[in-house]
């Protein structure tokens, strides 16, 4: 694939997309519903306004767009009616790869993901997300490679994100909770996700691909990063299983974020290694830092 022809971002100004217009650089070309000096970019009033023209001369279009909440009609025109509607312009302007942004939720909460686990969501959001991979699916042909990427949990290397706030928690009461089951969960920084769909773009894989950070997130992982950085022990504290059950009982989406396991086995995981400085271990155990010395 030559590297003159330019790459177009759908959504190129959400928190994935600048992370890949960064990567990109001068082949980025972003489409977005507001301008940004940044980056090189077609401010469109709503993306159904797009058109084939937009995507002329592309090598690649990668789809960041969708929603995670919101109504169910919100959700399906996001996830899954743009998409489709995106991937019969790309056909139509001849862009031959298409990477869309997918999830792990279109497996709903099963604990370890793989090419073999159920497609089985459980939420408007994984349904939603379902129905426009497999849009996608039914669209490929010899000329149309679509690249589904399904992704866990992105997390912000910044000291306000998600977490930041739990290793905030940890760093001020000395104290990781301990669930009683060991929880393992696959996460990914904004930064690899964004590397891992540059590597897409300029690559033969298509159909589904799984990625994730290589080292999974567990509550041992951020008590030990802890107690090599703070030096001084952190205790863990049991979660109660009621209070796990209530957890799930009244807010099911934060109790699987926070005490169900979700993990992705290195074999069919796409990332052999992420940034050095966006690995998890590496991120958590920044983020320690800058909280001990109060620059965080």
């Amino acid at each position: 694939m030559s590297e003159e022809r330019p790459v177009v971002v759908v959504g190129g100004h959400s928190r994935l997309g600048q992370e890949i217009m960064h990567l990109l650089g001068a082949r980025g070309r972003a489409i977005a519903r507001r301008s940004d000096d940044r980056f090189e970019t077609v401010v469109v009033p709503d993306y159904h306004a797009i058109t084939a023209a937009h995507f002329a001369g592309a090598a690649a279009l990668v789809n960041c767009t969708g929603l995670v909440s919101g109504s169910q009609e919100a959700l399906h025109q996001a996830n899954t009616v743009l998409p489709a509607f995106l991937a019969a312009l790309s056909r139509e302007a001849g862009v031959r790869r298409f990477v869309q942004v997918s999830s792990f939720s279109v497996y709903g909460h099963a604990e370890e993901i793989g090419f073999e686990t159920p497609e089985h969501a459980v939420s408007d959001y994984g349904r939603t997300k379902l129905a426009g991979d497999r849009a996608l699916e039914a669209a490929a042909s010899d000329t149309f490679e679509p690249v589904l990427l399904r992704i866990p949990m992105l997390f912000d290397t910044s000291p306000n994100g998600k977490l930041a706030k739990l290793l905030r928690m940890v760093v001020r009461t000395r104290m990781a909770p301990a669930p009683k089951r060991e929880v393992v969960r696959a996460m990914l920084s904004y930064q690899s996700a964004a590397a891992a769909i540059l590597s897409l773009v300029d690559s033969d894989r298509h159909g589904v691909v799984l990625a994730a950070d290589p080292t999974p997130f567990t509550y041992d992982l951020v008590a030990e990063r802890a107690e090599e950085v703070l030096g001084r022990r952190i205790r863990r504290v049991p979660v109660p299983a009621l209070a796990g059950h209530v957890l799930e009982w009244l807010r099911p989406e934060l109790y699987a974020s926070l005490l169900k396991s979700s993990r992705l086995p290195n074999a069919a995981n796409f990332v052999r290694e992420t940034p050095p400085e966006a690995a998890l271990p590496a991120v958590i155990t920044r983020l320690i830092e800058k909280m001990a010395s109060g620059s965080a």
